[in-house]
């Protein structure tokens, strides 16, 4: 008797309806999260691999990873190749210029603060997913010596577009 099995699995953590596309080198599968099969069907011990074709097209990037996406088929159906999506995140850069020797700012935006005290260009320490909607702001002016410190182009409040450019 000759097996004969399909090969599938789970998507998991697409967002705002967008889809991933597969292969099994035979077939092509569009997919959203949730259940999925291909039809191919397979002998025992024939060889399978499975590919991502396109990853998830946006407005909110996000980046799909395999699992399980190779092997023969030992005993029967393959249910485990499983895709599980992530949003991507992005460092958050901003660009100090013009603070004194002697003083210290803190910035801070979503719950991060990032103390800084020299000019030069820093990252927070957490990065932002994209779609996140982010405000880079000045906790408390430096005092010794006064200087008035501004953020220049640190909102983004439609959470799309380049985390760069974030001027103090």
């Amino acid at each position: 008797v000759n097996v004969r099995a399909i090969i599938g699995g789970t998507v998991a953590g697409l967002t705002g309806g967008e889809m991933v596309v597969i292969s099994d080198g035979s077939q092509q599968l569009t997919l959203s999260n949730g259940l999925y099969s291909f039809m191919t069907e397979y002998d025992a011990a024939a060889p399978y691999t499975v590919s991502i074709i396109t990853q998830p097209g946006g407005p909110i990037m996000q980046t799909c990873m395999l699992s399980n996406q190779s092997g023969n088929i030992i005993a029967g159906n393959v249910t485990n190749i499983d895709i599980n999506c992530a949003i991507d995140a992005f460092a958050l850069n901003v660009e100090v210029t013009g603070l004194d020797t002697a003083n210290t700012i803190e910035l801070s935006t979503n719950g991060q603060s990032l103390p800084v005290a020299v000019n030069g260009s820093f990252n927070f320490p957490m990065p932002i997913e994209d779609g996140q909607s982010y405000e880079v702001i000045v906790n408390a002016q430096p005092t010794q010596p006064s200087q008035e410190c501004t953020v220049t182009g640190g909102t983004n409040n439609d959470g799309s577009g380049t985390i760069a450019g974030n001027d103090v």
